[in-house]
């Protein structure tokens, strides 16, 4: 049973850990490919509206930024290509640069990716106004129809664009093509960039966040592993204690009972003469009895463990409680040849249940007639000490080892390892420590030089 709820307890921190790294990691990645996107677009956006502020160098051309890779296609109103621009390209194919322009004339959509060519797209429709101071800007050479480049960088003659391929003659090929669009209105422009970089980041960070991610799986199976241990223990203990519970209450039951059927047995005989039924008769009363205290302690340990102690707490004066219960063991002390003697102090009072904190001293005092030396003294004391109260009791008698010290508030833990019967059941300090523990307050004993003390601290 435990090893199971370890196993689910790994199994579903696990589920838990494994979903938040999933959303933690797509989100990354969603945001910053989104954020990418966002980049690129904005730029391409800015480079229709001021192409001249965003020229790149040709490849072969020193630098002293980042190069954006981008051109950009200048069409006419009948989608055919009047103009070209941008410097990191070779864009001498024309019939390729009219099939990308083509393609993204047949989508409706303003921005989009072609997967095929790895190339981000963004279309701008230009003002009707503007068109004509438009195409007189573009690096088309001394076609008379465009007008010359304010930004020429070339000779007169030669007609090459600042951005078209690498070579005079691509620079000549496309000045002498778009010369053949004179008279035609030039309508929208067409910005591409290369989305490759982009693509290869996004892999980059998708190989990352997995490595990531698998540490972390591990990590975290390894914390939780740890964690079941934790998290079971006091389930495990309870368990542990409750089959030790079981097997020693069967155990104290167990002897009663088959001396009780043994005298029955006996009993029927009629081999036996009166006097021998009368001592199984006997006998059989004593094991009930015995059988009754036992089932008694048995069912007080319950009502503590369930927290009955807690729902009669009320005022009370600890001091006159301790002293009426001090009474009826007077004569019990008495009689055994012992001396009892008490130090109270008056009038302390605190917040408890009284006929819990009774059984606790009668649970005290019945262990001190019962290990006290004979004709010993024993010592009951009661003091104030700051915001709590200290009550002791102290007998002569044999030492209680340091381990033992610990153990005998353990269910049916004795000392006697032979389980004699002398009427104790090793549940009393049991049920004394769960009344104590109700009440916020702390129990403890002390043995040196065969003197043995018993404290209560319950708080005021």
């Amino acid at each position: 049973m435990i090893k199971k709820l370890k196993q689910k307890f790994v199994f579903f921190f696990m589920l838990i850990i494994t979903i938040m790294l999933i959303a933690i990691f797509g989100l990354v990645i969603y945001f910053t490919g989104n954020s990418f996107e966002k980049e690129s677009i904005r730029t391409m956006q800015n480079i229709g509206r001021g192409p001249h502020s965003f020229k790149t160098p040709a490849p072969n051309e020193p630098t002293s930024g980042m190069r954006f890779p981008y051109f950009s296609l200048l069409l006419n109103e009948d989608g055919t290509l009047a103009s070209v621009e941008g410097g990191y390209y070779d864009l001498s194919d024309k019939e390729f640069l009219q099939k990308l322009a083509d393609t993204v004339l047949a989508s409706s959509k303003e921005t989009g990716v072609l997967k095929e060519y790895n190339l981000r797209y963004c279309r701008l429709r230009l003002p009707a106004a503007g068109q004509e101071a438009r195409l007189g800007n573009t690096d088309l050479g001394e076609s008379g129809d465009f007008g010359e480049s304010s930004d020429s960088e070339g000779s007169g003659d030669s007609g090459e664009s600042s951005g078209i391929g690498e070579s005079g003659d691509s620079g000549e090929s496309a000045g002498t093509e778009q010369g053949s669009a004179t008279g035609q209105a030039s309508a929208e422009r067409i910005i591409f960039a290369d989305v490759s970089s982009e693509i290869s980041a996004l892999h980059s960070l998708i190989r990352t966040c997995i490595l990531i991610g698998i540490l972390c799986f591990f990590f975290f199976l390894a914390l939780s592993l740890l964690l079941s241990k934790w998290a079971v223990r006091p389930l495990e203990q309870a368990w542990e204690q409750q089959r030790q519970f079981v097997s020693d209450a069967s155990h104290e039951l167990k002897t009663p009972l088959t001396v009780i059927l043994t005298n029955a047995e006996m009993l029927q005989d009629p081999a036996h003469n009166e006097e021998e039924k009368n001592s199984f008769s006997a006998n059989i009363l004593t094991m009930a009895a015995q059988m009754r205290g036992l089932v008694e302690n048995l069912l007080e340990l319950a009502r503590v463990d369930n927290g009955a102690v807690k729902h009669s707490f009320q005022p009370l004066d600890f001091s006159q409680l301790i002293s009426e219960v001090l009474l009826p063991f007077e004569p019990l002390y008495y009689e055994k040849g012992l001396k009892l003697i008490s130090s109270l102090e008056a009038s302390i009072c605190l917040n408890g249940n009284p006929e819990y904190l009774t059984q606790v001293i009668s649970i005290l005092l019945d262990n001190a007639q019962k290990y006290a030396a004979p004709a010993s003294v024993v010592e009951v004391h009661l003091m104030r000490t700051g915001k709590s109260c200290l009550f002791s009791i102290k007998n002569a008698g044999e030492e209680i080892p340091p381990a033992d010290q610990k153990n005998i508030y353990k269910r049916f833990y004795r000392m006697d390892k032979a389980r004699t019967m002398n009427h104790s059941y090793g549940l009393g300090l049991a049920i004394a420590q769960n009344i104590v523990a109700k009440h916020k307050g702390k129990i403890w004993c002390t043995s040196q030089e065969q003197i043995n003390t018993f404290f209560v601290s319950l708080p005021l």
